[in-house]
């Protein structure tokens, strides 16, 4: 008798935790559905929604910014590179050198001396006549010097053309003297004078 009590007593014990247990579900069940079902649980759960809703458009707007922000900084930031171009170096161009003719100097003609007129002294060129021989004339020689040979004796007046001289010799100055006739020789200086030249002078 004892064993089929205690399988009875086991059974029964059994079918009673079943029954709480059953009993504990349908409760929370109840309960879990009451609250589904009451108002408060979706205001809360709208609430939740629009909150979480809120911080993922604040995120994404933050990240938006921040991207933003970034782009523009690293525009900013980037060296904006300047390039100066030197204009081009110009080519001299070679300038062709024209050479400066040289003037030909133009000879001047010299003065013809006019020697019609007498000049202040005995000069080559000049013509000169014998003076100062109180009409005794004047030894005309072909060289100068007295131990030159005597050509012949000029009267006083006898012109002639100064071709050379002056020269000193035995403590005379000597002039070489070529008459009309084309005869030269040697006088003393102390016995000429300058003179003009003679108008009919060889003509």
């Amino acid at each position: 008798m004892e064993p089929i009590v205690l399988v009875s007593t086991y059974t029964h014990t059994l079918t009673h935790l079943e029954n709480v247990a059953l009993n504990r579900n349908s409760e929370e069940t109840n309960v879990e559905s009451h609250w589904t079902s009451s108002p408060i649980f979706w205001l809360l759960g709208g609430i939740l929604f629009t909150a979480l809703a809120v911080a993922i458009g604040l995120l994404v707007f933050s990240y938006s910014l921040d991207q933003r922000s970034a782009k523009n900084g690293e525009i900013a930031g980037r060296p904006t590179i300047i390039r100066i171009t030197a204009p081009p170096t110009p080519i001299p161009t070679a300038t062709p050198i024209i050479p400066t003719p040289t003037a030909i100097p133009t000879l001047t003609p010299s003065p013809t001396p006019d020697r019609l007129i007498a000049p202040e002294e005995i000069i080559g060129g000049f013509f000169a006549q014998v003076a100062n021989t109180d009409d005794v004339g004047v030894n005309f020689r072909n060289g100068y010097g007295r131990s030159n040979e005597l050509i012949t004796v000029l009267d006083e007046g006898t012109i002639g053309l100064v071709i050379d001289g002056p020269i000193e010799e035995d403590g005379f100055i000597w002039w070489r003297i070529e008459l009309e006739d084309g005869i030269r020789g040697w006088i003393v200086e102390q016995y000429l004078a300058p003179a003009g030249q003679p108008l009919d002078w060889r003509q």
